[in-house]
């Protein structure tokens, strides 16, 4: 009676112990199946909310892990080593080419230019690599031995690794070492314009394969963990795309506009095919929806006032077009541009948007603009006036700190008008009334730079040293910021740029030797040539404290003598011809 009992008593427990070692071969092969499905779940989600504007790096690495698990799902079923050796190749040829997508998805969150030949390089190394994967049970290069084996139920490959592996490992480790390099990279130098959530976020997928790997080989498991691993990197990674594209402004502006439903958008290729449009741009032009796709838009049509001419006007600006154009009691604003894909000019895009109220706001505005340019005109006048005044009062200010020019801006503003009056009777010149009022106007202004020299040189009575004179030299350059920064902005931007050459260059002399730029001919500006005549015969004729006043005679003699060297040739017969009442003007002067 008890031998029989403990013989039921051991049958039970060996069935027991079967039935525990087939609960834990399924929940092992169990483990594989759930971690393919949830690769293959994560993928789902990813299509589903993949836009097209997304980055194929990210795509490829989401299809990629599916198939790496697949392939450890296959090792785990397999019944025979031949089998085993396939899914194990599987897997590889998921990790062999994960390796450069993992840094180029990098690369491209730290917003870095990838060239070619890089992705090229990778590539060439890492089938280099999968092509010694392909040989793993054949030569011993990849693997010196195989034998497959199971436990729980579960297929495994017990392998003794070879130099080809080593090379692999090697691989990997620069490739981790690079990641992270680039990661830090993006962290302390393109912290300002790289997400540091994103940077996170891929170091830790990083810090989870390399961790995994580095375990796995430490540690014999009964369960493999990358599987699982790959499919946290998976989520991490759709978790990336989906941060990442809040930070690229091109694709956010893109999305932002396609959802804008008062905007319409068609395409042609270089070629004037139709290539499509939405339906906003259908509302707004009805001709629309008599093209085809992929056929030429006839040349007789008036469509759009002729898209030819747009493409016309697009290929020579190099640019957008943006014109007005009225249709059926509305109006709108369509601009037109290039057609680029991956940098390449595929053709034309033209973008519509109904402009109706902007245009009613600008005829509006439009009826003011006569009482407005009135208004402008006036206090545009009076300030010009008031500017005038002021600018003659610095000049006044100017003189009565030289105790050496007494009356010099007077004087030569004077004779700049008679000299202006000789040229502009016969006008060989071709200068127009303008250009003679304006230099006219810019005379008095020549010495302004004065304002900024030290008293104790401006209004020294005897002759300067060496130092000095080239403090004195400085008035041109100083004259000449001083005159833009006073009238820019308000003057003609035609007066602003004679004045400033008055003031800048009336000390050039026309074989070079002047200052302060050393302008040699017909680079000194015409209008600083004609200020250096007035400028130097007043100090011919005038007195100073370190000198008598010289006789016209002389003073005539000196300025002819110096045309050519000093002066334009070319202002000598003006110069002969004005002498009478440049003495006239002086010896009233005098009285």
């Amino acid at each position: 009676m008890l031998l029989a009992l403990a013989e039921h008593r051991q049958r039970a427990l060996l069935i027991l112990r079967k039935e525990a070692i087939r609960l834990c071969e399924k929940m092992s092969i169990l483990y594989y199946y759930i971690t393919f499905a949830l690769s293959l779940l994560l993928l789902f989600v990813y299509v589903w909310r993949r836009n097209k504007q997304f980055n194929a790096v990210f795509t490829i690495i989401n299809t990629i892990i599916p198939v790496v698990n697949l392939g450890y799902l296959l090792v785990a079923i397999s019944v025979s080593l031949e089998e085993a050796l396939i899914a194990d190749k599987i897997v590889y040829f998921g990790v062999c080419f994960l390796l450069p997508l993992f840094l180029l998805s990098i690369m491209y969150t730290c917003k870095m230019e990838i060239r070619r030949w890089t992705i090229l390089l990778m590539f060439v190394l890492n089938v280099s690599i999968y092509a010694l994967v392909l040989e793993a049970g054949r030569g011993g290069i990849y693997y010196k031995n195989v034998e497959f084996l199971k436990e729980n139920g579960v297929g495994f490959i017990h392998k003794s690794y070879g130099t080809g592996y080593l090379f692999f490992y090697a691989v990997l480790v620069i490739y981790a070492v690079v990641s992270l390099f680039l990661i830090g990279y993006g962290f302390f130098v393109r912290k300002r314009s790289t997400s540091v959530k994103v940077l996170i976020l891929q170091m830790s997928c990083v810090i989870v394969f390399g961790g995994v790997f580095i375990f796995e080989k430490e540690h014999t498991q009964l369960y493999e963990l990358l599987p699982a691993a790959f499919v946290i990197g998976q989520f991490i990674y759709i978790i990336i795309v989906n941060t990442i594209y809040m930070y690229d402004m091109d694709y956010m502006s893109v999305e932002s506009h396609a959802k804008n439903v008062d905007m319409g958008f068609f395409s042609v290729d270089k070629k004037i095919k139709f290539l499509g449009c939405n339906h906003i741009a259908k509302l707004y032009f009805e001709d629309l929806r008599d093209l085809y796709i992929d056929r030429r838009i006839p040349k007789d049509t008036d469509f759009l006032c002729n898209i030819y001419e747009w493409v016309g006007e697009i290929d020579t600006r190099q640019g957008t077009v943006t014109k007005i154009v009225p249709r059926n009691a509305r109006v709108y604003k369509i601009t037109a541009g290039y057609l680029v894909d991956n940098m390449k000019i595929k053709g034309y895009q033209f973008i519509i948007e109904d402009d109706t109220k902007e245009q009613k706001y600008i005829d509006i505005i439009n009826n003011y603009n006569d009482k407005l340019e009135n208004d402008v005109y006036k206090k545009t006048r009076t300030l010009r006036d008031m500017q005038d005044k002021l600018i003659l009062g610095m000049a006044d200010m100017v003189e009565n700190r030289d105790n050496n020019t007494g009356g010099h801006i007077k004087r030569t503003s004077h004779v700049v008008r008679i000299l202006m009056d000789e040229i502009m009777k016969d006008n060989t010149m071709n200068f127009d009334k303008t250009f003679y009022e304006y230099v006219i106007k810019a005379a008095p202004m020549h010495d302004l730079g004065k304002i900024a020299v030290d008293d104790i040189i401006l209004r020294k009575p005897g002759k300067f040293t060496m130092e000095e004179y080239e403090i004195m030299k400085s008035h041109a350059e100083k004259g000449a910021e001083i005159v833009k920064k006073i009238l820019d902005g308000i003057e003609d931007p035609n007066f602003v740029r004679i004045a400033t050459n008055v003031a800048h260059y009336h000390h050039e002399r026309f074989d070079g030797s002047g200052y302060p730029s050393y302008l040699k001919g017909n680079a000194i500006p015409v209008e600083a040539r004609i200020m250096a005549i007035a400028d130097v015969y007043d100090a011919l004729v005038s007195k100073r404290c370190y000198k008598d006043e010289m006789s016209f005679d002389d003073a005539f003699r000196i300025i002819e003598d110096g045309m050519g060297k000093d002066f334009d040739p070319s202002f000598n017969i003006y110069f002969i011809r004005c002498r009478k009442r440049l003495e006239e003007y002086y010896l009233n002067d005098k009285m």
